[in-house]
């Protein structure tokens, strides 16, 4: 999976065109899992977890939702297990509203986040996630450099309202005042 992050410049042109959202999304993670059946019955099977977030909070929190990649063979491994047709089982599987928390004394090139207890629903199952604990990547772009500054305002115990509005603007692909 390839993850990129794009910045927008705007210009004070009123005739210029509006800005795009930009998109924050954690680097892909390999997440061994268990799904239990309906009947009990455990399978393991290994995946990528990456969270998106889709707004910054006044609480130091993010919300986004978070996505399970699954491999083909793994589907094909769960399709077996199950007497399911291949075609039944999605190649992801996504949760919205997830909130997340930056870990302690994160800081860039890697700030990390970690999300509580979540499940996936699949095939009558679940795919359960005791906590996950994911990372971005700091780049010269606009928005992981909006991040850095957001984790260093966080470590020193500064104030960071404008820093989370400048992030949810740039979500929104509102004016960057």
């Amino acid at each position: 999976m390839n993850i990129s992050v794009s910045a927008q410049t705007t210009s004070a042109d009123p005739e210029a065109p509006a800005r795009k959202p930009l998109t924050l999304l954690s680097l892909p993670k390999l997440a061994p899992v268990k799904w239990t059946g309906p009947d009990g019955k455990e399978i393991k099977l290994r995946g990528q977890l990456a969270f998106a977030v889709t707004q910054a909070n006044e609480d130091d929190t993010l919300t986004g939702w978070m996505l399970y990649l699954l491999p083909d063979e793994q589907r094909e491994l769960l399709a077996k297990h199950t007497e399911q047709p291949v075609k039944s089982i999605p190649p992801y599987l996504m949760q919205t509203n997830v909130a997340a928390s930056w870990m302690k004394d994160t800081s860039c090139p890697s700030p990390k986040i970690e999300t509580n207890a979540l499940a996936f629903e699949i095939l009558g199952g679940k795919i359960h996630f005791n906590r996950a604990t994911l990372e971005f990547r700091e780049t010269q772009d606009y928005l992981p450099q909006l991040v850095c500054h957001w984790t260093r305002q966080l470590n020193t115990r500064k104030q960071r309202r404008s820093i989370i509005a400048a992030i949810n603007r740039a979500l929104t692909g509102g004016d960057p005042e």
